[in-house]
């Protein structure tokens, strides 16, 4: 009975976090979304704008570049 009760409890925790997981998961899309955009608009702006202030970047090519400055 004590296990059942328990696994009745913990119900809620699980829908909790498979909320939290789409969650994130639509925000990861969402950013990728304008990584895309941006990359395929050729609109630097808009594609640092994705980055932290603070991102290092390195491309496929090797050139690195250090915050949304460069």
């Amino acid at each position: 009975m004590k296990v059942v009760a328990t696994c009745l409890l913990l119900l809620p925790l699980l829908s909790m976090a498979q909320t939290n997981t789409e969650t994130d998961e639509h925000a990861i899309r969402e950013v990728m979304d304008r990584f895309m955009d941006a990359w395929n608009r050729h609109d630097a702006k808009s594609f640092a704008a994705v980055f932290s202030e603070d991102a290092d970047f390195t491309c496929s090519w090797q050139r690195r570049d250090r915050s949304r400055e460069n």
